[in-house]
């Protein structure tokens, strides 16, 4: 299964994230929702708990769900930094594209304002099908192909049929990116390899994207943490790093924060926490 949400979407934000979490729905999936919810029984305060789901953005500042005055930030910190551990944990790879907002689409958008696509939900769809795109590699690389994926994403309903349209565009147009057009991954660096070739497609993800809220699907909250956290790491914001160190396994974090290419590209994209992974045989395209 692979959960997918989004951070940054409003004009004010000058990074979009899209993240996405793998989680293997027979050996995970009820270990994963059993922990969410005793997180939210042992952490959230019980004038609240009921119809409470987590929301890394509300967890943060406050505000919505709740008065900031029934929830200390400390504690929601807390309880904030225990959902991402549950990602370092777990060894839940998470599959990402971010958008640092700087492509000028005007030579696109003319075709596409009859359609009343702005340019935010552009930059959206397309860190969406990036983040489809890693999501499918880590299927094709780390399982050798022999597993297939359904995308569960946070329903966005002004934005539901562009993301159909355009989330999975990879499955009719592939391409290839060779060594000097790619970030090395964590393991590539770990190891000093060039990333090799690698095939811009989706093969493994099956059926259109399948959409609902947050309270809909209770893992929807780890990908909601995910994306919330690496957009604030790339913003370089407050306590960004830190919440990175508290998803990943400590020489990922270090990797990814070293990599400044991150923080200055108008795009990036990745796949996080592969490192369980790494001792599975590698498809020979991969070698």
């Amino acid at each position: 299964m692979i959960y997918v949400d989004e951070a940054g979407t409003s004009t004010r934000d000058a990074v979009l994230v899209v993240a996405s979490v793998l989680v293997e729905p027979d050996s995970q999936y009820r270990v994963l929702e059993k922990k969410l919810g005793e997180i939210a029984d042992e952490r959230v305060p019980s004038q609240i708990r009921k119809g409470f789901h987590f929301h890394a953005k509300e967890l943060f500042n406050g505000g919505k769900q709740f008065s900031r005055d029934e929830w200390a930030f400390p504690d929601r910190l807390a309880t904030l930094k225990a959902i991402l551990n549950l990602i370092r944990d777990h060894a839940i790879p998470v599959a990402f594209a971010a958008s640092l907002k700087q492509v000028d689409w005007s030579t696109v958008i003319a075709g596409l304002k009859e359609k009343r696509i702005t340019p935010e939900k552009w930059d959206h769809a397309i860190a969406f099908s990036q983040a489809m795109v890693k999501a499918d590699l880590f299927l094709r690389k780390y399982l050798s192909g022999s597993e297939i994926g359904v995308v569960v994403a946070e329903d966005v309903t002004d934005r539901r049929e562009l993301l159909r349209r355009v989330g999975l565009f990879a499955r009719q147009a592939p391409y290839v990116l060779m060594p000097d057009q790619q970030h090395a991954s964590s393991q590539d660096q770990a190891i000093g390899r060039s990333p090799p070739p690698s095939w811009i497609r989706i093969d493994h993800i099956v059926d259109d994207p399948h959409f609902m809220p947050k309270a809909g699907g209770p893992l929807l909250g780890l990908a909601d943490a995910a994306a919330f956290t690496l957009r604030r790491c790339l913003e370089r914001q407050p306590l960004g790093d830190d919440l990175l160190r508290e998803m990943l396994h400590p020489e990922d974090a270090e990797i990814f924060l070293s990599n400044e290419a991150n923080f200055t590209s108008p795009a990036t994209s990745w796949i996080l926490n592969t490192r369980a992974y790494w001792g599975l045989p590698f498809p020979s395209e991969f070698r």
